[in-house]
């Protein structure tokens, strides 16, 4: 672990004397129960910067579901309930499978469905074509698919999935209103979990639960649904490189 983030630091400062950045918003990718600080390394590889902990961008809550069991074994760790509509999809008939470059079009159709439904703000439509373009499933590690379930030839549900040194991500997802009945995601997420083991991934991430917040309720009963352990990560991190900027530019985001 240490020897990956002294290099991704070591990467990130270098790029940032180019760019001349004002600091870096990072999101330490380990469990908030584990014991390890970059403040105890003896030789700190950010010992020339200020550091600040400040609010997290991502969810700092997550369920990673352990691949390396076999179908019966996932199936008995989810709710009953996800078991049911899981099976209830496949009897409906609903189909799953990776798009190709139609992927994108699908998913931003959807998505619109999606936010109005649920009152959020999604990114702009060239995000995600910028996922898809910079992340292909070529010869990129890590890579992206976009997940498309359907009925009766008509898209229901979509998820953006990222491939990465043995596990996959779920980045984004998006769901119709039609046909709510045939419980599409279910299966959907169920497929994408068999997909990854096949594609060498020992683990599925279904990144971002938050109890707390009523806005996530449903997401959050939805994903608890398909079992997994709970990882919390800490805070998010602001790198500081030019202090006085750094100083102007909080200053500055406090009085809007």
């Amino acid at each position: 672990m240490r020897a990956i983030i002294n290099e991704f630091l070591e990467k990130a400062a270098e790029v940032a004397k180019r760019e001349k950045s004002i600091f870096l918003r990072w999101d330490p990718p380990f469990d908030k129960n584990f014991q390890f600080s970059i403040f105890n390394f003896q030789n700190p590889p950010i010992k020339y910067y200020k550091l600040k902990s400040v609010k997290s961008v991502q969810p700092q809550h997550t369920l990673i579901i352990d691949l390396t069991k076999t179908d019966d074994e996932l199936l008995s760790g989810m709710h009953e309930k996800t078991r049911y509509n899981i099976r209830l999809a496949e009897r409906k008939g609903v189909v799953i499978r990776a798009a190709g470059k139609e992927g994108n079009e699908i998913f931003w159709k959807l998505l619109q469905m999606t936010t109005e439904r649920d009152a959020f703000t999604g990114h702009d439509k060239s995000h995600y074509e910028r996922l898809s373009r910079v992340f292909s499933a070529t010869d990129s590690k890590p890579f992206i698919r976009i997940y498309i379930a359907e009925y009766q030839n008509r898209p229901l549900a979509a998820a953006i999935i990222m491939f990465h040194n043995g596990t996959a991500t779920y980045v984004h997802g998006a769901s119709s209103n039609e046909y709510r009945n045939v419980m599409a995601p279910y299966l959907l997420h169920w497929r994408i979990m068999q997909d990854a083991r096949s594609l060498d991934c020992n683990s599925y991430d279904l990144w971002g639960i938050d109890d707390r917040n009523p806005r996530w309720e449903g997401i959050t009963r939805f994903k608890k649904g398909f079992g997994g352990m709970h990882i919390s990560y800490p805070d998010s991190m602001d790198i500081i490189w030019r202090t006085w900027r750094y100083t102007a530019y909080r200053l500055a985001k406090s009085l809007r």
